[in-house]
């Protein structure tokens, strides 16, 4: 399999890895050596698990650095939110691009565990799908005061194919992020059905 960027999708110049789950995140929910589940191996037909600081994948040392601000501003906003603080209108820009970047990472992650099992090509990476679609973020709060992290869908052919929404669990948030052309129309008539 040809190595890609995850950001720019060249192959890596000056290489580094991408930690699609950023180690500030991982370390907020727990132990960073903790064995997690990625799905399955169809290969191997068994189940993945490795630890979450392993989920990593080729960038252009360039394009990481570039996207550390985003990173940084996104730790901001993310422990603010699980502390419970108010975040304002800036605050939720950030999420909703650094969530693009989240989902994006996590489909051309899979791509790459998953050894292209859907048979597809990227047409697009990191950096061209940011603000690029509507958007929304559903945000969920559960009673479960535990550290975790874990995602949904990501592993399913349905994300494989499409990777428009998918749901980020860390510690008692449950978040779901959708992006699609046409998600909030101009034109768009809501019924109300009594």
């Amino acid at each position: 399999m040809v190595k890609f960027c995850l950001f720019c999708g060249k192959s890596p110049v000056v290489k580094s890895m991408e930690h699609v789950m950023p180690q500030w995140l991982i370390k907020e929910t727990g132990d960073p050596k903790r064995k997690a589940h990625f799905g399955i191996d169809w290969y191997a037909k068994k189940a993945r698990e490795f630890s979450f600081n392993q989920l990593k994948f080729p960038a252009c040392s360039g394009c990481n650095n570039i996207f550390s601000r985003l990173e940084d501003d996104a730790k901001s906003v993310i422990i603010n939110f699980l502390n419970e603080k108010p975040i304002g209108v800036r605050s939720l820009y950030i999420l909703l691009r650094w969530f693009d970047k989240i989902r994006t990472g996590l489909w051309l992650g899979f791509y790459y565990l998953d050894k292209n099992i859907y048979n597809i090509i990227p047409n697009f990476h990191i950096r061209r799908r940011i603000d690029e679609k509507d958007r929304m973020l559903l945000i969920y709060k559960t009673h479960d005061t535990r550290k975790h992290l874990g995602f949904l869908c990501v592993t399913t052919p349905f994300f494989g194919y499409w990777p428009s929404c998918f749901g980020l669990i860390i510690n008692q948030f449950y978040f779901v992020n959708i992006s699609s052309d046409f998600l909030i129309s101009r034109r768009l008539v809501c019924l109300s059905l009594k």
